[in-house]
């Protein structure tokens, strides 16, 4: 990896009875956390930092956050997710080896941080969400009728609109698209998550991803998909179309979207779609075929943005963290894995700083000391 003088060791918590490989896991690191980490010991941007497994090769890592006056987020591809797999980062030295980011992603299509706003050219958009996947042209792409961003769960979150209240000022405008093509083709089997939290007002049919041509669906070629939220009194109802009316509901879930972040999974297997909240399942239910119909994929609202159209039901809040795997129905181990992977900080648990060279402390008590041996006899006197 290069010639570094600073370690710390991770071990994975994971508690689940499958083994779940290729699974990006989220460390968080401050200002002594962990113990005795200082950022004054890496390069200014965190460039010097390199992950190992527990072989010493290098593993693929993404910094999403580098924040020296506060917390930090990386994302490092572990070679296993199962309880008690490690890995090292080595750091305040220099590197021999790069680090190819994207293959952090390699078994996503496509994956959106939604906290990096650059500049965008393209017709009817303000900016541009890098896609942090090697997978070409499909970078989201921020509707000119969107706002400033604010802080999210990882960095900063995009943020739909600035309206003031149901049905108040630009309550149907906003959105994030992303180019269509090959790369977005599904099949009729796809993955697709993200975190979502709304404001503190009734809901209006928010739509929080989309596929189809216009507002009511006309025109659309059969395999159009939508996820929204029900009208008002059902605040905490979301459900799942293909290209018809049959729907799939989350209308077990207890939770309230306003002003809580809730992360969503979406597993479509070409005929039923599994909702899961928070890692867990909560409903399975048929769907109209969901297959590609070359509309951009939207976040956040029910047209094709890409125009310049402005929808009738946008979602008022904020997004999080967008996740898509084409022609894969993810496992509810994984499902549960992903969402443990960036929910808490007990998936991940660190050691303390140590020198390179030295032997890291473990995590965990002691080892108890072994019994001392007797002494051997004396050996017998020699005969006279």
């Amino acid at each position: 990896l290069g010639d570094f003088a600073k370690k710390v060791a991770f071990t994975i918590g994971y508690e689940g009875a499958a083994s779940v490989g290729g699974m990006p896991l989220l460390v968080k690191i401050a200002a002594d956390r962990p113990a005795g980490f200082r950022y004054s010991d890496c390069e200014a941007d965190g460039g010097d930092i390199r992950f190992a497994d527990a072989e010493g090769k290098a593993i693929p890592f993404e910094i999403d956050t580098w924040n020296p006056q506060g917390e930090s987020f990386i994302w490092v591809k572990a070679p296993a997710v199962t309880k008690g797999t490690a890995f090292t980062m080595y750091y305040s030295g220099t590197p021999s080896a790069a680090n190819e980011s994207f293959a952090t992603w390699a078994d996503y299509t496509g994956v959106w941080h939604l906290n990096d706003l650059g500049t965008d050219t393209t017709a009817n958009s303000q900016g541009l969400y890098p896609n942090s996947t090697a997978t070409a042209d499909i970078d989201g792409h921020l509707s000119e009728k969107s706002f400033a961003d604010e802080a999210g769960l990882f960095g900063k979150a995009f943020w739909a609109n600035d309206s003031t209240g149901w049905n108040v000022g630009n309550f149907k405008e906003g959105g994030v698209w992303v180019n269509d093509g090959a790369a977005l083709d599904a099949g009729g089997v796809f993955t697709i998550s993200g975190w979502f939290k709304h404001n503190d007002w009734s809901y209006n049919y928010d739509y929080i991803f989309s596929k189809r041509l216009n507002a009511d669906n006309s025109g659309t070629p059969n395999g159009s998909f939508a996820v929204h939220l029900a009208r008002n009194g059902n605040d905490n109802i979301v459900q799942a179309r293909g290209a018809s009316s049959a729907r799939t509901r989350n209308e077990t879930a207890a939770a309230s979207l306003k002003g809580v972040w809730t992360y969503f999974t979406f597993v479509y297997n070409g005929t039923t779609c599994s909702i899961y909240e928070n890692g867990a399942l909560n409903s399975s239910g048929t769907i109209a075929v969901a297959s590609d119909n070359d509309e951009p994929l939207v976040f956040g609202n029910n047209v094709n943005i890409a125009s310049g159209e402005a929808g009738n039901y946008a979602w008022n809040g904020w997004i999080d963290e967008v996740r898509y795997v084409k022609g894969v129905a993810k496992s509810a181990e994984w499902v549960a894995a992903e969402y443990m992977a960036m929910a808490g900080d007990a998936f991940v648990t660190a050691s303390a700083v140590a020198d390179v060279g030295s032997e890291t402390p473990p995590v965990g008590p002691p080892e108890d000391p072994e019994t001392p041996q007797d002494p051997p006899d004396d050996p017998p006197e020699e005969p006279s």
